[in-house]
């Protein structure tokens, strides 16, 4: 009876919804299938099979209970099986079954649980001799995997094999290896490797077993029915579960210099193992990174024809000086003597020895080297000629006259040859405009040709970068200790630690890119262009061959780079180098040119006076070649183009600067993915062990943002305050739960493990993190070939404080507490590179970044207000950067270190103690920042005492506690003070990636104004001995109990309790306005004025004061005394003030705004309306079935759910009363429905009678006053509540058996009568969307209430409106329904037990029922998303179950559905998140409440056909 029904559905993916028409009667559907399910109890070879829905009978038959196990035993067939887990292919296998003969030794048993109704056996394939474990404890972990209980109060014990009960307090039986097949499993040529875990991990194989009862005999099935086959992974190689980040949604994303979590599956677990990650960074290629050229290297011909400029350009060595050196050019040359002179306006002069010219002949290299020539056999040695070299660096100078400066030596290595290059400075102001290298008597000579070079001299040389092409890589690695990791809660053998996304360390990045160009041949000359890393040329390279002997190399020239990168924090600190080497010759009757290239690798050495001091190693012969190509010139002239090669490029890093380098080039940015390798050192068998499979993390790079929500008076009073938001990923710790003490080595020693033992790892340098304890040991077991510490080590610390500590600290002139709240800190060497201070992470090695928050403030006057200082030091100790003497430096408030801070921006930067929010489930830190930001007045001129001096608190901005700045300002200066908040991104590759508008966040808050408001009654009659006065301005808002004390030139603010961070104001008052007038005018037209004087300020102010109503309500109330007024105008009776007015005027002296009160006496008050509410129909939502995809909303009015109010003020009837509770009368009710239909229930005086009109013609009339009264609270209060008019729900809304809806009636009850107005649609009907269309409407009453002493009315407006709820109510089986109607589970219950579908047991069942009586067809759809508890994840199927009513559901009665998924056998084997809800109708809305659905999240299918 399935039918498919086919719905288009828009999304990224295509379902089919299959609804299956069931008929649903109240009575149990029938129960499933046996399930077989198999528990780890003691990984990885003790476990336990559960066989459940099988009847074997009550303890009161276990002689039968016993065979049927004996049997079942017999039946039971294990299959074990090695694995590999790359290839996926079985190694080695074995099939037996359990051998009940053994029994009787102690190795065979199984039980019973009549509880359950399961059976239940042990294994321990491991073993070979009798096993026991707990029972109870089985017990336990067989509820804790599959939440079955085994045990309850009426079956406490289990029936064993024997017929005898087994408690939780006694043991079970294990089946051992022998048991299975007489004992072959323990004779299995496997068995020795798959019991043997370090093996299984050796051979990166896992062990699994599969158990079928074959049969099951029970009292349902004596003759045996087979039980589903289940399968388990007993042991599985150690490999990566997952790279998390708990700030990012658990996905796999890191920021720069943080750490994230890693999850870890490892069975041999060792606190004293190690864990080694290989972090490989591969950015998207190929790209282009650059290059300046930073030593030049040329033949003396090559010099002589490209004259290349030189002179003054200094590399800044990453920021620091460390590094920092000037270009250098270096010289090859057949001279034993070098002749050089430096040309300056007004002279020359050439080599010096403290500061006196010298000689103009320069000595060239030590040693030299051997030049080649070619000829038809290759390469041969040319005794003849030695290659010399020089080299010159170019410095400033400020010395009257110029020299050149013998600096330090250049160590060049080539072919297998060493020589000591000097390296000479040529000193260089803006005179200098020549360098003059070999002259007519002392040439520069290279293969018998002389040069004599001009080279101009560039006071600020202008070096090109240059650009190379290529896909770079490279790879970091890092080693934690066993004992930092934990196992993670409810698992087996996973574990979960900590994984810097960047270790620093000294690596080296490597690529390829591609050399290209062409050789041209000519009878005289030729020309050769070689460009690849750079460009090269050469020319003029023979003058005659044919006059030369056959074979000899006639020329040979040389040109070269070393570049180093072109990016501030990269250049100087490392390089890569290359040289291209030609040469001609003739042989065979043919001319040659051969060219060929070498690398040239550049390492740092140390550095004099900014002088360069390196390494060189390379080939200036073409002996080894790495590229080679010959062109011949028997047609001449000749053309060749040179064939692409490729070739490497290596940058080998220091650690500092490891970070910027992956940023600058190119290998960390949004989206680069970094693949991580895990290793383990097994210190039992002193092995490494690879982990099986790759996992990964992706870079982001995130800028920050800065908000800041409107900003109201409000927030600026009491404890308030504004709330700025920095989002800002990259400077927050990640730390997810680890809290300790580590440190940090770069150690120098090597791994070298033999492949036997596991992975090769070479010239692996790790970023070494190790727990206190340990680096308190004498002996650290770490495997590699040193110790761990050197004199560069450190520690630092990872806190995760799950408490506020109080630390008690004087900030600036304000003594606080200091309340350090849950946050993540570091301290000690790692807060170099990882920090909690927003905007200076890193700080030292990326001085070039200037991040930190600040702030500026001026009043509305243009002037500012500065940070109050306390010891020269701004801000003070408790965190940030400051400034002593003009030079920065970074304050810490936990260990008072501080740590000199370069700024390149000139960005003063002033950091308080910001801390990022925390997530109090989690203890781990979001990507936010809150800095709560106090402006106040209140402290105005205020005092303190710290230790015992008193301190007058002045303007200026002060350091809070916690995240916090606290701005005073003078009162009248307070509105339209701007304040500036800036934040600067800490972060390298968010200044690299973004723009200044990106990582330099700005946000102005100004103090906006405020309404000031001043209340009183403006009619007073004159029997009122008293008149209420209220005074309303935000900024006045202060803690209970508050007072505006009143003075004759001024209302001075008193806050007894006011208490400000330890600040309490003295003497306890701010000035903040006073009242500017107070006159009267009498009824002839007479004013006079009163001026307040120190007299009569009480007498016409109650108290002279005013009080706040409620804390922090900035609305302060006072009592005009009548008698005083009197008084005070010399009046002898009430009776003088009948007709006049007397006007009150305050200025505020914050807000600078006037107010003014208008007070008249002597005419009655009228009824005046305090609130009024509607009333409210509650209907039930639904939709009427029509077919599988169609339906019509419907309607049913119940009851009525709230009866209109009205609250309304009668002061004068209350008076006139007095002493009773009066009452206002309702003489008139209108109501207008949704259709324009006008009703009337009035009164009518005239007969005495109550009438019910409808559309002008009156449909009932009843004798006597039947409206209701609204009757006072309480006598004398002159505040009146009642209901206006009562309506009900006469006949409620129904669906008939015939699927008719009656949608009910609404009435109104008057005295006894009840009479019907109409359908209770006409007048209000619940919002729904329903088909794309909006329903839903009011409709609108009338109340007209009359004083029967003054005969003044009103007339109020409100409306009849809808509640709606729906009608149908779910839950699981289990549980009884309908649910109790609780706000927890209003939309969803979560139901985490386990539940298994098979071809053979497709349903799951659950109750259904309904709040009315229910005929209509509807449907229960289901989502199917693949994974356990899956929120995110795209559903794989969808299905609607047909739910039918047999007649009816309604209260009382309940319905069993089984929802069935005959489609699961599309699905794969797995788990599986089942989300249930009911609807009308396919694509209708949701109709189901109190649940509106029903999450199975342990919804494990098994496709596999039994």
């Amino acid at each position: 009876m399935n039918k498919v029904v086919a719905l288009s559905l828009v999304s990224v993916f295509l379902l089919s919804i299959l609804v299956g028409y069931i008929p649903v009667m109240t009575t149990q559907a029938a129960a499933g299938g046996t399930q077989t399910y198999i528990v780890q109890i003691k990984p990885p070879y003790i476990f336990a099979v559960v066989i459940t829905n099988v009847n074997l009978g009550t303890p009161q038959t276990s002689n039968t209970i016993g065979t049927y196990l004996n049997e079942t035993l017999n039946a039971t067939q294990v299959t074990v099986s090695i694995i590999n887990v790359q290839t996926g292919q079985t190694v080695n296998s074995f099939t037996g079954n359990v051998n009940v003969s053994r029994y009787d030794k102690g190795q065979v048993d199984a039980y019973y649980s009549p509880a359950a109704q399961a059976i239940l056996m042990v294994f321990d394939l491991a073993a070979t001799s009798p096993t026991t474990f707990s029972m109870g404890a089985l017990i336990n972990y067989v509820y804790g995997a599959i939440g079955v209980n085994l045990i309850n109060s009426t079956y406490p014990c289990l029936i064993d094999i024997y017929g005898n009960k087994v408690f939780s307090n006694q043991s079970a039986t294990l089946i051992t290896a022998n048991a299975i097949t007489d004992g072959t499993l323990a004779q299995w040529s496997g068995y020795e490797t798959f019991t043997n875990p370090v093996a299984l991990q050796a051979n990166n194989e896992e062990a699994e077993v599969a158990v079928a009862p074959t049969k099951v005999y029970s009292a349902t099935n004596p003759a045996g029915a087979p039980a589903p086959t289940a399968s388990a992974v007993l042991f599985a190689p150690m490999s990566i579960v997952n790279i998390y980040n708990p700030m990012m949604g658990g996905q796999p994303v890191g920021w720069g210099r943080s750490l994230i979590n890693i999850t870890v599956y490892n069975p041999l677990q060792s606190s004293t193992g190690w864990y080694l990650y290989q972090l490989n960074y591969t950015g998207p290629g190929p790209i282009t990174i650059y290059f300046y050229p930073a030593i030049q290297v040329y033949s003396a011909d090559q010099l002589a024809n490209l004259k290349p400029e030189v002179g003054l350009f200094s590399f800044n060595g990453s920021g620091t000086g460390i590094n920092a050196f000037n270009y250098t050019l270096l010289v090859m040359t057949m001279s034993p003597t070098v002749f050089a002179e430096v040309y300056y306006n007004g002279g020359k002069v050439g080599y010096g020895f403290n500061g006196v010219p010298g000689g103009n002949l320069l000595p060239p290299s030590g040693g030299s080297f051997l030049s080649y020539y070619n000829n038809n056999n290759g390469l041969s040695t040319d005794l003849n000629n030695l290659v010399f070299m020089v080299a010159f660096t170019f410095s400033p100078t400020n010395f009257n006259h110029q020299y050149i400066w013998r600096a330090g030596t250049i160590t060049v290595t080539a072919n297998g040859v060493t020589v000591n290059v000097p390296l000479y400075a040529v000193y260089v102001n803006s005179s200098v405009y020549a360098l003059q290298l070999g002259s007519n008597n002392d040439p520069l000579v290279w293969f018998g040709k002389h040069y004599a070079v001009n080279l101009t001299v560039a006071y600020k040389l202008l070096l090109k970068p240059f650009p190379v092409s290529t896909q770079l890589s490279t790879s970091s690695y890092e080693m934690f200790q066993g004992s930092s990791y934990r196992i993670v809660t409810g698992t087996m053998n996973e574990y979960t630690g900590m994984l810097f996304t960047t270790p620093p360390g000294n690596q080296t990045v490597v690529g390829t890119y591609t050399l290209t160009g062409n050789i041209t041949m000519g009878t005289q000359y030729t020309n050769v262009y070689v460009t690849g890393f750079s460009t090269f040329y050469f020319e003029n390279l023979y003058t005659n061959p044919t006059n030369s002997p056959e074979g000899r190399a006639y020329y040979y020239s040389v040109e070269g780079v070393i570049g180093t990168p072109a990016y501030p924090y990269l250049n100087g600190s490392t390089f890569y180098g290359i040289n291209v080497e030609a040469n001609t010759y003739y042989a065979n009757g043919y001319y040659y040119a051969f060219v060929s290239t070498a690398t040239l690798s550049a390492t740092y050495s140390g550095a004099t006076n900014n002088l360069v001091q390196m390494t060189l190693s390379g080939n200036f012969a073409p002996n080894t070649l790495v590229f080679g190509q010959v062109v011949s010139a028997n047609n001449v002239p000749a053309y060749q183009v040179i064939s692409p090669a490729a070739e490497k490029l290596t940058l080998p890093l220091t650690p500092t600067l490891f970070y910027q380098a992956l940023v600058n080039l190119g290998l960390w940015g949004n989206n680069t993915v970094v693949y991580v390798t895990g290793y383990y050192y097994y210190p039992t068998q002193m092995k490494w062990y690879q982990m099986y499979g790759t996992s990964y993390f992706m870079a982001v790079v995130i800028p920050p943002t800065v908000t800041v929500a409107n900003v109201t008076p409000r927030d600026l009073v009491c404890s308030n305050a504004i709330w700025v938001n920095f989002r800002s990923p990259d400077d927050v710790l990640v730390t997810g739960y680890y809290s300790g003490t580590y440190g940090m080595t770069l150690p120098q020693g090597i791994y070298n493990v033999s492949p036997a033992n596991g992975p090769t790892l070479i010239n692996v340098q790790a970023v070494v993190f190790l727990p206190l304890p340990e680096l308190a040991a004498t002996n650290v077991p770490l495997p590699i070939n040193n110790t761990l510490h050197n004199a560069n080590d450190g520690f630092f610390n990872i806190t995760v404080n799950k408490a506020p500590v109080p630390i008690t600290a004087a900030v600036s002139q304000l003594a606080t507490k200091i309340m350090q709240g849950q946050y993540v800190s570091v301290s000690g060497p790692l807060q170099y590179l990882i920090s909690n201070y927003p905007g200076v992470s890193n700080f030292t090695a990326q001085s070039g970044v200037p991040g930190g928050l600040n702030i500026s403030v001026s009043l509305p006057n243009g002037l500012p207000v500065n940070w109050t200082t306390k010891n020269g030091l701004t801000p003070p100790e408790v965190g940030g950067i400051v400034k002593v003497s003009g030079v920065e430096y970074l304050a810490s408030g936990r260990n008072n270190v501080q740590v000199k801070y370069v700024s390149v921006y000139n960005f003063t930067v002033a950091v308080p103690y910001v801390l990022p929010q925390y997530n109090t489930l989690t203890y781990v830190p979001t990507p936010n920042f809150n800095v709560t930001v106090y402006v106040r007045y209140q402290l105005y001129d205020s005092t303190q005492f710290i230790n015992a001096q008193s301190i007058t608190v002045s303007p200026g901005i002060y350091y809070g506690p916690q995240n916090s700045i606290i701005v005073i300002t003078p009162p009248n200066l307070t509105v339209g003070t701007k304040l500036t908040l800036y934040f600067v991104s800490g972060d390298y590759a968010v200044h690299h990636y973004f723009t200044k508008n990106y990582w330099n966040k700005t946000v102005t808050i100004t103090v906006p104004n405020a309404t000031l408001t001043l209340r009183a009654p403006s009619v007073v009659p004159l029997y009122q001995l008293s008149v209420p006065l209220q005074l309303i301005e935000p900024y006045y808002a202060a803690p209970y109990p508050a007072q505006l004390q009143i003075g004759t030139n001024t209302v001075t603010l008193l806050a007894n309790t006011y208490n400000f961070f330890g600040v309490t104001p003295k003497p306890l008052a701010v000035g903040v306005g006073k009242f500017v007038d107070v006159t009267i005018r009498f009824a002839n037209g007479t004013t006079e004025r009163i001026y307040l004087t120190g007299d009569n300020v009480t007498t016409l102010f109650e108290g002279g004061t005013l009080n706040e109503n409620g804390s922090c309500t900035g609305a302060y109330n006072a009592t005009i005394s009548v008698q005083g007024l009197m008084t005070i105008l010399h009046l002898t009776t009430v009776s003088q003030l009948n007709g006049s007015c007397l006007s009150i005027t305050y200025y505020d002296n914050i807000t600078h705004e006037i107010a003014t009160a208008k007070i008249c006496f002597g005419a009655v008050s009228v009824v005046s309306p305090i609130t009024i509410t509607p009333a409210y129909v509650f209907y039930v939502l639904t939709a009427k079935y029509v077919n599988a995809t169609f339906g019509y909303p419907v309607t049913l009015a119940q009851s009525v759910a709230v009866q209109p109010f009205v609250s309304l003020n009668d002061t004068f009837l209350a008076k006139a009363q007095a002493g009773v509770v009066a009452d206002l009368y309702v003489t008139n009710v209108t109501i207008v429905d949704h259709y324009g239909n006008r009703y009337v229930i009035y009164y009518n005086s005239t007969n005495g009678s109550t009438n019910v009109m409808v559309n002008g013609v009156v449909k009932y009339a009843f004798k006597g006053y039947l409206l209701p009264t609204i009757p006072e609270t309480a006598p004398n209060t002159g505040i009146f509540n009642g209901t206006p008019i009562t309506f009900v729900i006469n006949m409620p809304g129904m669906i008939y058996k015939n699927g008719t809806v009656f949608n009910g009636t609404l009435a109104v009850k008057l005295g006894s009568n009840v009479v019907t107005l109409g359908p209770a649609t006409n007048f209000a009907l619940p919002a729904f969307s329903f088909a794309g269309k909006l329903f839903g409407y009011n409709s609108t009453m009338y109340v007209k209430v009359e004083d029967p002493v003054s005969g003044s009315t009103v007339t109020l407006r409100t409306y009849i409106a809808a509640y709606n709820i729906t009608p149908i109510r779910i839950a699981p089986v289990t549980i009884p329904v309908p649910m109790p109607a609780n706000a927890s589970i209003k939309l969803q219950y979560v139901d985490n037990q386990p539940i298994t579908l098979t071809p053979t047991n497709q349903y799951i069942v659950i109750h259904v029922t309904s709040i009315i009586n229910y005929t209509y067809v509807f449907y229960i759809a289901t989502v199917v998303q693949p994974g356990k508890n899956a929120t995110t994840t795209p559903p794989v199927l969808v299905n609607f179950q047909t739910v039918v009513p047999v007649p009816v559901i309604g209260p009382g009665i309940v319905a069993q559905v089984p929802v069935q998924f005959s489609q699961i056998g599309a699905l794969g084997s797995g788990y599986y998140t089942i989300t249930m809800f009911a609807v009308p109708f396919a694509g209708g809305p949701v109709i189901s409440l109190y649940p509106a659905k029903l999450v199975f999240t342990n919804v494990y299918v098994n496709t596999t056909v039994v």
